[in-house]
């Protein structure tokens, strides 16, 4: 298998989802692993995705990778789907925002973040699998902990004008 194959295999699994008759809401269970192995500590709750994962199975969805789209779709249906597709969209206009004001601030890296997460969601959602939950873990961290904002100076460059080349 070649990369190809992992960027375009979301597209035909989403085509299988809204496809289905009846497509299970696991509520975060499906591609959010934490929420899913708190979930497995109750059996009325391991049941239930059971019955979900199930359904899945049967439509040849589960195991391959449903992308962004199509985890949102299945964890939190139509309405919560495009919700969280409007906060993905919000967020990354607003660190947008950021980076374009100050491109030397140190929160350019969350501008960096929310492009990984788009261009990651069509094989994985940003806060699904083990390596892409490790990487928003890290993102969030860095926000809570990197409350200040501090310009990065790049090596060599002038601090100020009369510091110009020579």
């Amino acid at each position: 298998m070649n990369t190809v194959f992992y960027f375009t295999q979301s597209l035909s699994i989403l085509e299988r989802i809204l496809a289905m008759n009846d497509v299970p809401t696991l509520l975060g269970g499906y591609h959010i692993d934490l929420v899913a192995a708190f979930m497995r500590t109750s059996p009325e709750s391991a049941d239930f995705l059971g019955r979900g994962y199930a359904a899945l199975l049967n439509e040849n969805i589960y195991g391959f990778f449903a992308g962004a789209w199509g985890g949102l779709y299945i964890d939190f249906g139509l309405f919560g789907s495009v919700l969280g597709t409007m906060l993905w969209g919000w967020f990354a206009g607003r660190s947008y925002r950021t980076a374009c004001r100050d491109v030397h601030s140190d929160r350019v890296i969350l501008y960096i973040f929310w492009l990984y997460s788009i261009l990651i969601g069509f094989v994985s959602p940003p806060f699904g699998f083990s390596n892409s939950a490790m990487i928003f873990f890290w993102f969030v961290a860095y926000s809570v902990f990197s409350s200040h904002r501090m310009r990065i100076r790049f090596v060599g460059a002038a601090t100020s004008p009369k510091e110009g080349i020579a």
